[in-house]
């Protein structure tokens, strides 16, 4: 059903606690990369979706939906600090004062933000 639903079937099979539901969604077709950074946006996602959707190498050429799984506590730590370091100033900036995010993300951000200070 996930893999042939609408946008509305997808929004709430998605949010499915079996992640081989929550995870046909994302072999849909007519899934859009609008729909996909809400999704990684999405704090309550199973881990296994934040995980295909991170480790997708087409979803994460968009910049949002990057920037979106290195703010989710869902995606994998080492997915995340892969990512950190290619977001601009003012999200490495927001994320290192955020709270929601991991320790070590939001230290590491930090870090960055002070190297691209020294830098300028």
């Amino acid at each position: 059903m996930g893999a042939m639903g609408n946008r509305e079937t997808r929004r709430a099979l998605i949010s499915s606690s079996n992640k081989v539901i929550a995870c046909s969604v994302l072999d849909n077709p007519k899934l859009t990369e609008h729909e996909v950074c809400d999704y990684a946006k999405n704090k309550n996602l199973n881990e296994e979706v934040v995980r295909r959707i991170a480790t997708n190498k087409e979803w994460i050429k968009n910049y949002h939906v990057k920037s979106a799984l290195v703010k989710n506590p869902k995606t994998p730590l080492s997915l995340s600090l892969r990512y950190l370091p290619t977001l601009n100033f003012k999200d490495l900036i927001n994320i290192s004062k955020t709270r929601g995010t991991h320790s070590v993300i939001t230290t590491t951000a930090k870090k960055l933000v002070a190297k691209k200070k020294a830098m300028r």
